[in-house]
């Protein structure tokens, strides 16, 4: 798993990150990762077998920067959450997020272009 800028970076209680596939994942920096989130970074096929002949299916996951995932929110294997973008508590991402987006559902769909918003990191600065 790679995250940068630590300091400027939330996960809050209960989340999941892939344990199995740490390295598949990537958050940058100002990300809020809010509680009960789960990150996957890779999925088993459900027919019997195709788990035994291709095993899991890793793909990678990038969370953009200053990007909000509400409570309970799952990052599904493959997806990138663009810049800024918000995804709705208790939604199932399946696809990507453009940035500056407002998701929310199961499967989570684009609800709107939400303003270009400072980076959670920089708010404050100036002021």
């Amino acid at each position: 798993m790679r995250i940068h800028n630590r300091t400027n970076t939330v996960i809050a209680y209960h989340v999941t990150l892939d344990l199995i596939y740490p390295e598949m994942i990537e958050i940058e920096e100002g990300a809020w990762l809010t509680q009960n989130v789960s990150v996957l970074a890779h999925f088993r096929p459900t027919d019997m077998q195709a788990s035994y002949i291709g095993g899991d299916r890793v793909r990678k996951v990038r969370i953009g920067r200053g990007a909000y995932l509400g409570n309970g929110a799952m990052i599904m294997p493959g997806v990138t959450i663009g810049e800024c973008a918000v995804i709705g508590a208790g939604s199932v991402v399946t696809k990507d997020v453009p940035s500056f987006m407002l998701v929310a559902g199961n499967p989570a769909r684009i609800i709107k272009r939400i303003e270009e918003i400072r980076p959670v990191e920089l708010a404050g600065e100036g002021d």
